[in-house]
């Protein structure tokens, strides 16, 4: 069971909720702990190359602001439901999207659009392979069927296509650690591949048609 520290913060094994700015029950508290100090071991051994810190500190905020990570050991959710990006109560399966970006922690590469798309794949295959769990809202598939650069359900099917296709299903391990390594995507295809993200793609669309 997590700990309480204070009356609004609880204390899990692998992080730590902090609801000062935007208060939400003791028992969504310990849920959303528990999920995450249950998931972020999951998440670990199925990207393998680690670089998650010993604790995570997660605030609620009350203005509109996407869930997500911050920075190195933070990341922000809004259960605030006048906010477009509200996390409900129903929706835990986004901790572990974010878990995965905490244990990816790419750095600067991240930020390049040419590897961002990749890195939400990665942290949509984990959630996906791990527990959507958001019984408020079907969100998984993607009814609208993207390009892999334009939504990060989308990339995640076809980084999956690409690991069962090519890598004998250990195609998203060693992308994660190449990102890790600031290799981008395209120079990491190139190298095992001998080939495009572009024309990979095509062949995807092709074979899915």
């Amino acid at each position: 069971m997590p700990a309480m520290n204070g009356s609004n913060r609880i204390q899990g094994k692998h992080c730590c909720l902090d609801s000062s700015e935007y208060q939400i029950d003791d028992s969504w508290r310990q849920e959303l702990v528990t999920y995450f100090d249950n998931k972020l071991p999951l998440v670990i051994d199925l990207l393998k190359n680690n670089r998650c810190p010993e604790c995570i500190y997660i605030f609620t905020r009350k203005d509109n602001c996407k869930p997500g990570k911050y920075d190195v050991d933070k990341m922000q959710f809004t259960p605030n439901p006048k906010n477009e990006y509200c996390v409900s109560r129903g929706n835990k399966g986004f901790l572990i999207h974010e878990a995965a970006h905490f244990v990816q922690n790419y750095g600067q590469i991240y930020f390049h659009e040419r590897n961002h798309w990749a890195a939400e794949g990665i942290a949509d295959y984990a959630r996906i392979k791990l527990g959507w769990d958001n019984t408020d809202r079907p969100e998984y598939p993607c009814q609208q069927k993207h390009a892999y650069n334009g939504c990060s359900r989308c990339a995640a099917d076809f980084l999956t296509w690409i690991n069962q296709r090519f890598f004998n299903n250990d195609f998203i391990v060693k992308l994660n650690k190449a990102l890790q390594d600031n290799q981008s995507i395209d120079s990491f295809i190139k190298d095992s591949l001998n080939t495009t993200i572009e024309d990979l793609y095509l062949e995807y669309l092709n074979k899915n048609a």
